[in-house]
């Protein structure tokens, strides 16, 4: 599967239901074309599709029993930690009201939007390179 030929969004909602199917290696797929949509949206496309459903995706597929969910999920879950920093600094900068960025607010957003354990899972991967 390419992801040339269709626009990131277009892909990333027909893909969102596949996340879940009881194939390992349509999940896998699935996760690579994930990620590299998402590497295309940018930071204004992340936050227009949703940083909610798109880290709900990559937590999922975090406990794939194939490696290659598994690397593609660790992949999106970092493109999604920066893409949130950049949107929280630009935030920050337009406000200028708390121009410090405040470190737990990723682990806040996550265990908002996630269950505990996908929290936890999310958090370790994307905490390994800060």
């Amino acid at each position: 599967m390419t992801t040339t030929c269709i626009s990131p969004n277009l892909l990333l909602q027909k893909l969102e239901l596949y996340v879940k199917h009881k194939n390992p290696r349509i999940r896998a797929k699935v996760s690579m074309c994930i990620c590299r949509s998402v590497h295309r949206l940018g930071v204004e496309g992340i936050k227009e599709y949703g940083l909610d459903a798109l880290i709900q995706m990559a937590a999922t597929q975090l406990s794939d029993h194939l490696p290659e969910a598994r690397e593609a999920a660790r992949k999106l879950s970092l493109e999604l930690r920066a893409a949130y920093d950049k949107y929280v600094s630009n935030h920050q900068m337009e406000e200028m009201s708390n121009p410090t960025y405040n470190s737990d607010a990723w682990e806040q957003f996550c265990c908002m939007k996630l269950s505990p354990g996908n929290a936890q899972a999310v958090l370790r991967v994307t905490s390994a390179v800060i």
